[in-house]
């Protein structure tokens, strides 16, 4: 029974371009501990492990006390344009794939809530390593930029991860293993604007990634800021140059604008729920609602930047 409702699972989830796997509960633990070991071989500051890494050390017998499976899925994601008119030019900016959710994850958990609760079965969300997971899972491979890829998706992909009281087989899990593209390539290494990449490991130096500091409202070094890019949250250096996703950086979303007077609310730091409603719905639009308080700061960036400030 099991394995007809696995089968009924992926095929439903594939008509809607999203992979699937499920791996048993038994699994969870082994994950963690794989997780605490890599974590363990790193130093990070506490601040960068309490943002990062503390989600994922809860029990799930506390949350889900019956839950026998783990269902992992992943579903494509794409590039977005936008600019922001800002004396008389426009200053153009992307947003990388993973950082806007919008129909794929309500979609992903309707269908399964349809069809588990059809056989008497359900899910619930629970916090797991998603990159580290979906790779164990066979779902994925490492990129030396500490990436996960998955065939035909490239690292434009975002996992969604729950916990169901579906029973399924015992399997082992994968190999924590670097894609094959990756072995006799750096082409990420070498286009790395902070260093953050080395060449030998799936392990960057997260503290050196752009990302974590355009995520955060931190106060920024001065070696960020003079290698401050293109986007207007995260960074794209290491996945424009990646031959795995070559085909895939042409699939963009449409262009989202703001007008100079827009651009002005949000550089003076408007608080969100000042804006008029027409900004808030593009910001929605774009999941920046939820990021807005990094935005005045990064944006003011980009204009340092256009201006040569």
């Amino acid at each position: 029974m099991s394995e007809k409702i696995y089968r009924q699972i992926s095929a439903n989830l594939l008509n809607i371009g999203v992979k699937t796997t499920l791996i048993s509960i038994s699994n969870l633990t082994k994950i963690q501990k794989i997780f605490t070991e890599i974590i363990n071989s790193r130093t990070y500051s506490q601040e960068f492990y309490d943002i990062y890494f503390k989600i994922f050390q809860k029990d799930y017998r506390k949350v889900f006390p019956d839950a026998k499976s783990i269902i992992v899925t992943v579903y494509p994601q794409q590039i977005t344009e936008l600019y922001f008119s800002y004396n008389g030019a426009d200053i153009r900016t992307v947003i990388p794939p993973t950082y806007i959710h919008k129909d794929e994850e309500v979609n992903i958990e309707n269908l399964l809530n349809k069809i588990l609760s059809n056989y008497g079965y359900c899910i619930k969300n629970f916090p797991l390593p998603e990159k580290l997971t979906t790779v164990l899972s066979g779902l994925g491979k490492y990129g030396k930029n500490n990436l996960c890829y998955v065939d035909g998706m490239g690292s434009f992909n975002t996992p969604i991860i729950y916990l169901s009281d579906l029973p399924v087989e015992e399997k082992p899990l994968s190999e924590m293993s670097l894609a094959e593209s990756c072995k006799n390539c750096i082409r990420c290494t070498n286009n790395c604007p902070t260093k953050a990449i080395p060449e030998d490991s799936f392990l960057i130096n997260p503290q050196r990634c752009i990302t974590y500091f355009n995520e955060n409202e931190f106060e920024l070094p001065e070696w960020v800021l003079m290698n401050w890019q293109d986007t207007i949250i995260g960074c794209m250096c290491c996945q424009e140059v990646c031959p795995m996703n070559a085909k895939l950086l042409k699939n963009i979303n449409e262009c989202a604008g703001f007008s100079e007077a827009e651009t002005e609310l949000i550089l003076k730091n408007t608080e969100f729920k000042n804006l008029p409603e027409s900004v808030k719905i593009k910001l929605a639009d774009l999941s920046m609602d939820k990021q807005y308080e990094i935005l005045p700061r990064n944006l003011q960036l980009l204009v340092n930047k256009k201006f040569n400030k």
